[in-house]
């Protein structure tokens, strides 16, 4: 699949340019890389392992390679998500749910004891959180201070019968994010222009079913 993106290539090492001044000469290379950058993406984006490649239509800048691993915990197939202990620390165990912004992620969370990270690629922006924790959900910072506090609407069922799985929304517009629960919004952050949105279980077992991905609502600022 290739797909016309913009992206950065990197400098070769221990060039030194004649005007004496790195910085600036690396900054107008990455600029004219941008006018005639190609992106290709190795592997599934719903996949264990996935590698996006930054290559340059004329050539003459060397390929830029980014790569997005799910944590070992994570058995993910078309669709689904499930996530068992390992030997990974669960705050290291991630899974990555989006690496843009402008999108929908939606599904079933059996298992409600997770946290979505909100992070800048450019490490410019403070990192956002909204932490499910069975019934409640809380916005938070990159420090864990709480924002808000939502409780999770829990469907109605008869008699003795299990509550369904709830349903999930995550809704990602230019500027902010939405978390949907059962239909509900239960917590909203503040996201940058360039945003990874990661999944950290803070108990096992989790699965994420029904998965798909799909266009945001209109009004969330994409063009």
């Amino acid at each position: 699949m290739e797909v016309v993106r913009r992206g950065p290539a990197p400098v070769e090492p221990g060039r030194v340019p004649r005007n004496g001044r790195p910085q600036l000469e690396a900054v107008r290379r990455l600029r004219e890389f941008a006018l005639r950058a190609r992106l290709r993406v190795e592997g599934r984006l719903d996949g264990q392992h996935v590698v996006f490649h930054f290559e340059d239509w004329t050539a003459k800048q060397p390929e830029f390679k980014l790569a997005v691993d799910n944590g070992p915990g994570w058995t993910v197939a078309p669709g689904s998500a499930d996530y068992a202990e390992s030997s990974a620390p669960p705050a290291d165990d991630r899974l990555v749910v989006a690496t843009q912004n402008c999108q929908r992620v939606e599904g079933r969370l059996d298992g409600q004891h997770v946290v979505f990270h909100f992070e800048d690629w450019t490490a410019k922006q403070p990192e956002f959180k909204i932490a499910v924790d069975g019934s409640t959900v809380a916005t938070e910072d990159a420090n864990g201070g709480v924002l808000e506090t939502t409780s999770i609407p829990q469907p109605e069922t008869e008699g003795r019968r299990r509550a369904p799985v709830p349903t999930f929304a995550l809704v990602v517009g230019a500027h902010a994010a939405a978390l949907v629960v059962n239909g509900q919004i239960v917590g909203a952050v503040e996201v940058p222009a360039r945003t990874k949105i990661t999944v950290e279980p803070t108990a096992s077992p989790v699965s994420m079913t029904n998965l798909r991905v799909g266009a945001p609502p209109i009004g969330s600022g994409c063009s």
